[in-house]
């Protein structure tokens, strides 16, 4: 991939040109007008693909891309995330025996076991490895099994919320489709099920994002939706797979980052009716803005792998412009922005990351 230090002041336009704009949304009424969303990328985006996207742009193998010791925490995570989906199916709703079973699953579970394991083993793949062996592993650690554990947590402290049960189905759900589209011989039926055609409506994010879904140790995030679409989203599993991932993802930066751990999330279809465009957006603290701001005076590029502004490794926004990249069929990173499949705008007190996706005709 071209290093974006290279880009030069065409670039760095593409990512801050419209900064100006975001200052205009006042920090008490967040909500973006359909008009400012009309006019925050072009409309005609380059796609080099003869076919519309349907997921499944990542290939791993547990057989000859991981270790054995790999392989094992792998299986047991599966595993163990199937035991949580099928006590929380929503088809034993009747059973007047479940809290108490999963008060118990919560206290004998190896979840942080496996969470702690998952953790190790990102931090040991060495660098003759295959780095998409390690940024599969990141995805799992920050993805719903994150949000996961800390239900589970809960759970030992406090006994079972009501509500605790539909998220913690949600989140197993999506974890183990996540690990499937990752490692393609973890689950062969199930993922034959994934590659399926299989429409997914915008209401199926709808229903589980505004249940708490994701959270941290102090408290959930809170998502407000603003929708201008409303219809399919993806055709396939596997294809919701990786929106899924991005919404984790995106999810996850928020509450690390965001000053109120509120996550607005916009969503409409483009005006040449090609693709669908994502916007999201949430308060950030002046000091993270700050630090943002410079890596995108530096000319840097956020959404490349290695550029971060705390202590971490920059992995974050690294994956979301890979899928983009993707589901465009594009040359590179640098591609998709040029054109405006995606970037960032920052204010003093805002962050906003728009992203793009073929639509389903």
């Amino acid at each position: 991939m071209r290093n974006e230090r290279s880009g030069g002041p065409a670039l760095h336009l593409t990512l801050i040109r419209r900064r100006q704009n975001v200052s205009a949304m006042s920090p008490s009424a967040p909500t973006l007008t359909e008009s400012f969303c009309r006019d925050l990328a072009p409309d005609n985006l380059t796609s080099r693909r003869t076919q519309r996207y349907r997921g499944g742009g990542f290939h791993l193998s547990l057989a000859t891309d991981c270790t054995v010791d790999e392989r094992e925490l792998l299986t047991r995570l599966y595993s163990a995330t199937g035991e949580v989906m099928r006590l929380t199916d929503p088809a034993l709703a009747d059973n007047p025996l479940r809290e108490g079973q999963m008060v118990d699953m919560a206290r004998r579970s190896e979840l942080h076991l496996l969470e702690e394991q998952l953790l190790a083993s990102i931090r040991e793949i060495a660098s003759s490895r295959s780095d998409s062996v390690r940024k599969a592993f990141l995805r799992l650690a920050t993805g719903p099994f994150a949000s996961m554990c800390e239900y589970f947590l809960l759970i030992q402290a406090g006994g079972v919320e009501k509500e605790y049960i539909q998220t913690l189905h949600y989140l197993a759900r999506d974890h183990r489709k996540i690990m499937r589209a990752f490692f393609e011989d973890l689950d062969p039926p199930t993922r034959k099920h994934d590659t399926a055609i299989r429409q997914h409506s915008l209401d199926l994010l709808l229903e589980k994002w505004r249940t708490g879904l994701f959270r941290s140790k102090d408290h959930p995030l809170i998502i407000r939706f603003q929708t201008f679409y409303h219809g399919t989203v993806a055709e396939r599993c596997l294809e919701f797979a990786e929106l899924d991932q991005i919404f984790y993802q995106l999810a996850h930066n928020c509450l690390r980052f965001s000053s109120t751990q509120v996550l607005d999330i916009t969503v409409l279809l483009t005006g040449d009716g090609r693709n669908l465009r994502w916007i999201f957006s949430n308060a950030i603290a002046p000091d993270h803005a700050a630090k943002l701001q410079a890596i995108l005076d530096d000319g840097l590029n956020p959404f490349e792998h290695g550029v971060a502004t705390g202590d971490g490794e920059g992995h974050g926004l690294g994956f979301v412009g890979e899928v983009v990249v993707h589901a465009f069929g594009l040359s590179d990173l640098y591609e998709a922005l040029k054109k405006g499949h995606l970037g960032i705008s920052v204010a003093k007190d805002r962050f906003l990351l728009w992203f793009h996706w073929p639509a389903v005709a």
